[in-house]
């Protein structure tokens, strides 16, 4: 059956005092090792937490700054179209007006234009016919006869 000798019993306390050797010297600083590890593991999970929470905080902030941005870059773009707009309509409309004034003006030029053309055409088909009165007639009009007559013809009244 079993056989107790003095070798079995000299296993045993050799077990016994390796157990307890290494319970001393070897067990408690891995386990003090290992809960110092899970420790840190702990607290870098919590950092980590920490860490996520504030960049969901501040993704949410800029997000929040972006869309308030992009809602001033609208109302200022807005703003921009209608001040252009408005400059738009306002210069238009000092260019219709000097266009206006220029085709008045034109237009007078040319009248006044057109009415000493006429003046000069009259005076010179006043000279022409007294001319050619003179010759039908034979003699040379006087002065008093030559003013006359073109004052008649420069009227329109007959003489």
């Amino acid at each position: 059956m079993f056989n107790l000798d003095f070798t079995f019993l000299w296993t045993l306390v050799n077990l016994v005092v390796l157990f307890l050797f290494l319970k001393k010297f070897l067990f408690g600083r891995v386990g003090a090792f290992l809960e110092k590890r899970a420790a840190g593991i702990a607290a870098e999970r919590e950092a980590a937490g920490k860490d996520r929470d504030e960049a969901k905080r501040l993704r949410l902030l800029f997000e929040e700054k972006l869309a308030k941005a992009d809602e001033d870059a609208a109302v200022i773009l807005r703003e921009a179209r209608g001040k252009a707009e408005a400059a738009g309509r306002a210069i238009l409309a000092e260019a219709k007006v000097n266009a206006e004034t220029i085709v008045a003006n034109a237009r007078a030029q040319v009248e006044a234009e057109k009415e000493a053309a006429f003046l000069v055409f009259k005076a010179e088909a006043a000279a022409l016919v007294i001319q050619a009165s003179g010759k039908l007639l034979g003699r040379n009009l006087s002065s008093e006869d030559n003013r006359t007559f073109a004052a008649s013809l420069l009227t329109g009244k007959g003489g």
